[in-house]
């Protein structure tokens, strides 16, 4: 099979870490598709069908793979026809991979600085008629985003257990502790 051209989502080396993450917690959960769920529908759709799949197939069956991971055999065989030949991906893919280049020469040319409505504006001057959700949404799936003016902002910082909110609360003059333990409210 030749090696596709297009970069794939997730390096070997990220795949290969899940797969190990899976094997590692599974022995905390009562199932490996347990395991395999707490981790994310996201890795289990990309990350595991393709790698897992490869590596494991000729050991335990695609089939019994996909069980496991909860997903349809026919998805793994997508993601092989995929690879094998890009032009068989669907028109949304394609777009994507076409567009994720041009963000990323926008975002690079602009010093790294530019968020997704920058980088849709800067886009459209440039004659590429694309949406900002679709813009944001491929930024975000890469990784990519715009410095933040300002420093951030920290609301709060929790008690971190129970003697220590009730000392805290305990410091509050007398009708204000009262006052938050017996408050009414209107329903």
């Amino acid at each position: 099979m030749e090696k596709s051209k297009i970069s794939n989502r997730y390096s070997p080396e990220v795949r290969a870490r899940a797969v190990r993450m899976v094997l590692e917690h599974q022995c905390s959960y009562e199932t490996q598709s347990a395991a395999v769920a707490a981790i994310g529908p996201a890795a289990r759709q990309r990350m595991f069908t393709c790698a897992r799949g490869e590596d494991h197939r000729v050991v335990h069956g695609v089939e019994s793979i996909c069980r496991v991971l909860l997903i349809a055999p026919s998805t793994y065989y997508a993601c092989l026809v995929v690879r094998a030949d890009p032009s068989k991906a669907s028109a949304r893919q394609q777009r994507d991979t076409v567009l994720r280049l041009k963000i990323r020469c926008v975002w690079d040319a602009n010093w790294e600085v530019y968020g997704a409505r920058k980088a849709w504006r800067q886009l459209c001057r440039e004659g590429e008629a694309v949406a900002r959700c679709i813009v944001a949404r491929l930024m975000k799936g890469m990784g990519l985003r715009g410095i933040v003016r300002g420093k951030a902002m920290k609301t709060t910082i929790g008690a971190s257990s129970p003697a220590a909110r009730r000392s805290a609360s305990a410091s509050l003059p007398c009708h204000f502790s009262r006052a938050i333990g017996s408050a009414p409210f209107a329903v």
